[in-house]
């Protein structure tokens, strides 16, 4: 484990409120981009707008996945994967049931979005859907699939997931501290049009510090430069963070206002390894809720058996065919994808 500093900086004591006012954010797409470079627009390929052999092979092994949704009365909901939880339709939709712990509020202008984070035990990637809730009459919601995409593991490996170690139990977790307990979590941002994106994000525990007793800064690692959320927060900063602890089966949701920076006197709280992170999210708190979550329990996604980790078609495959297919060309990007994604897995920071 490398070391953290401790979450509450000696700075904060000198600072006011209005704290998040005063720094300054990134404000185009072209002033991030001078930071971190444009992606190979290969990757665009990447989303396929149904579920296909390789996204159900992957829910198929998933224990668990988060919701997402757009309308700020609705907070990320864990589901188990399978029958009682979420489960396919067909290649368009899934179905989950109402009950009182799932039950929506729908806005009557505009579609209820939605993304899944699908979370497979061992596993370091996920698979990352979008789309929108369709109420029915009956007692289950369907979600509607849009966008389908492998995302890779590094937010996984950083944050140690699923390592055998334990750092807290359960019951010693509450409010105040379980921001700092945290290896992981997922952030939910909205583009233009309101639709909503899902993304891991994972690292030493502890890695959100916090600035001021409502001011959080988030950092950002080295990732594939599509950078979808910053991209979003930089357009729309209304976010939800839902910080997850292995053992626990509760989840901290922060629902807030984000700006992008590059602001290194703050940035340097969060060196790992002599590197300070280029650019970080600062997040403004607005409300939290600590949760416990049936569903994080009965999926026994946190149980530590020695099971062999699934053996599926491999992150690094099955991103080569869905960008150039399954043929001799999607083998050829396979070659190109391997190595990248390999030299990624090393340089984590």
């Amino acid at each position: 484990m490398h070391h953290h500093t401790s979450p509450i900086d000696p700075i904060s004591n000198t600072i006011n409120g209005n704290y998040f006012e005063t720094i300054r954010g990134i404000t185009s797409d072209k002033n991030l981009r001078q930071i971190i470079s444009n992606y190979p627009k290969m990757l665009d390929k990447r989303i396929q707008n149904t579920l296909d052999h390789l996204s159900i092979e992957f829910i198929d092994v998933s224990q668990l996945v988060i919701l997402a949704f757009s309308g700020k009365q609705n907070r990320m909901l864990p589901l188990k994967v399978g029958q009682v939880g979420l489960s396919i339709r067909d290649k368009q939709h899934f179905s989950f049931p109402k009950t009182k712990a799932s039950s929506l509020i729908f806005d009557d202008h505009s579609p209820l979005y939605a993304s899944l984070y699908f979370i497979a035990k061992g596993l370091g990637h996920g698979l990352r859907i979008n789309g929108y809730i369709i109420d029915t009459d009956t007692n289950t919601y369907l979600f509607k699939i849009e966008q389908v995409y492998f995302h890779c593991a590094r937010a996984a490996a950083r944050s140690e997931l699923w390592s055998n170690e334990v750092q807290i139990k359960s019951e010693n977790l509450n409010k105040d501290n379980f921001i700092e307990h945290a290896p992981f979590l997922l952030l939910k941002t909205l583009n233009k049009k309101g639709e909503t994106e899902l993304s891991p994000r994972g690292d030493n525990a502890g890695f959100v510090k916090f600035i001021n007793s409502n001011t959080l800064l988030l950092p950002e690692r080295p990732g594939n430069k599509i950078a979808v959320s910053l991209r979003n927060i930089i357009l729309q900063p209304t976010i939800e963070l839902l910080f997850m602890v292995p053992s626990s089966d509760q989840t901290l949701s922060i629902l807030g206002v984000a700006k992008v920076i590059n602001d290194k006197q703050l940035l340097k709280q969060c060196t790992v390894n002599g590197k300070i992170p280029k650019l970080g999210t600062l997040i403004q708190i607005k409300s939290t809720c600590l949760q416990s979550h049936k569903a994080i329990n009965e999926s026994q996604i946190w149980v530590q058996e020695n099971t062999p980790k699934p053996s599926i078609t491999s992150f690094s495959k099955a991103l080569s065919a869905h960008i150039n297919g399954e043929g001799l060309v999607g083998k050829a990007t396979n070659v190109i994808v391997d190595i990248v994604v390999k030299h990624d897995m090393k340089n984590l920071y």
